[in-house]
């Protein structure tokens, strides 16, 4: 259907001008800002493109947060953020294909799970995401702040973190650090 369409996954330091001025007029479509204006730790984004050509038709990006569940060790996990695909291009299936692609990237990088705040939980639902049923926590300066306010979705990668979440309940909790802007 698409014989073109290939992957770009890059740091957001290697972005040329072009892949920045496409990945800003997505996001602020989507969700009327783009990654650029946000906060520091965007800098340390990674971003996932499909294209057609040189045409993006889709970008998602994540940064490396540790998140870790009840007691257990801290799990290195792929935080993603600002899914979206060109406007006309929607309902192809694009985004689906994306996510997929990155999944298993990030599995190849040894990331043990993958994690969002969703804009559509049933889009995500549908992909195999599970939302986390327990309480979401940060950390900041050895102090937890729960954030009953939040949701969030899980895509386990590797069996550890399937057990892990399989085992999850209303009581469980998620704990990550703080980060400046959304905690989440």
């Amino acid at each position: 259907m698409f014989p073109t369409l290939h992957f770009l996954q890059c740091a957001a330091s290697t972005l040329s001008p072009v892949q920045r001025r496409q990945i800003a007029s997505l996001c602020m479509d989507a969700f009327g800002e783009d990654p650029w204006s946000q906060y520091a730790f965007m800098r340390q984004a990674v971003h996932v493109c499909l294209l057609d050509g040189q045409d993006m038709l889709a970008h998602a990006l994540y940064t490396t947060r540790q998140l870790q569940l009840d007691q257990h060790p801290p799990v290195k996990a792929a935080y993603v953020e600002y899914v979206t695909t060109s406007p006309a291009r929607r309902g192809q299936g694009l985004a689906s294909r994306l996510l997929a692609g990155m999944l298993q990237q990030l599995v190849a990088q040894g990331f043990e799970l993958a994690a969002l705040v969703p804009e559509d939980s049933d889009f995500y639902a549908r992909l195999g995401w599970q939302t986390w049923p327990g309480i979401l926590q940060i950390r900041q300066q050895g102090q937890l702040m729960a954030t009953p306010d939040d949701d969030m979705m899980l895509y386990p990668l590797t069996p550890a973190c399937s057990q892990l979440l399989r085992q999850a309940s209303t009581g469980s909790t998620m704990t990550a650090d703080w980060r400046e802007g959304e905690l989440w």
